[in-house]
């Protein structure tokens, strides 16, 4: 016999302040009723491991004020995506310039992000979770720490900032190779 009168209901919820990596997904590019463009995003989490398949859905806000004006906030988070995916403005300003949003939505899909998670109450009853925080490896964003720790978590180095591109390890690379020998071989 089959007795379910004792089941608990499962917890899909991962925990208020969980720090995880994630592949981001533009699923569409939308307007609001108010005229405010967003990304409708979802985050397919990847790390920890426990986690890995998991998936939170946001609206990263792209325009406020009836999309007369930039949103802050879903700026900072463009920016962090873009950082934690080893892009630096000063070094590589253009790699943060978009000629239309339809140009940002695909810059970041399929990218990496790290973000601190939430846990919301939805109408009607029960719990998501939902993206408090995008984090960033560069220091003057004030996540760096939250990186390293997410670094640390999942046994991953942090990333060095300003990054490193890969041309420029390989001009180091050719400048070393290419100084003279002081003892040539004969």
């Amino acid at each position: 016999m089959l007795n379910f009168a004792n089941a608990k209901p499962a917890s899909n919820i991962m925990p208020a302040g969980t720090l995880v990596t994630a592949t981001l997904f533009v699923e569409e590019l939308r307007a609001s009723s108010a005229g405010n463009h967003y990304l409708n995003v979802r985050a397919e989490i990847t790390a920890p491991r426990n986690y890995a398949g998991r998936k939170v859905w946001m609206n990263l806000m792209l325009t406020q004020a009836s999309g007369a004006e930039p949103s802050d906030v879903g700026y900072a988070q463009i920016k962090a995506t873009l950082e934690a995916n080893g892009n630096d403005a000063e070094s590589n300003p253009s790699a943060f310039e978009f000629e239309d949003f339809a140009a940002v939505a695909t810059a970041i899909h399929g990218s990496r992000a790290e973000l601190k998670l939430g846990v919301e109450d939805m109408t009607g009853g029960g719990q998501k979770n939902n993206v408090k925080m995008f984090i960033s490896p560069n220091p003057a964003s004030g996540t760096r720490q939250l990186h390293e720790q997410l670094m640390s978590s999942i046994s991953e180095e942090p990333t060095a900032w300003p990054p490193i591109s890969v041309v420029d390890s390989f001009d180091a690379m050719l400048a070393e190779v290419s100084q003279p020998l002081d003892n040539p071989p004969l």
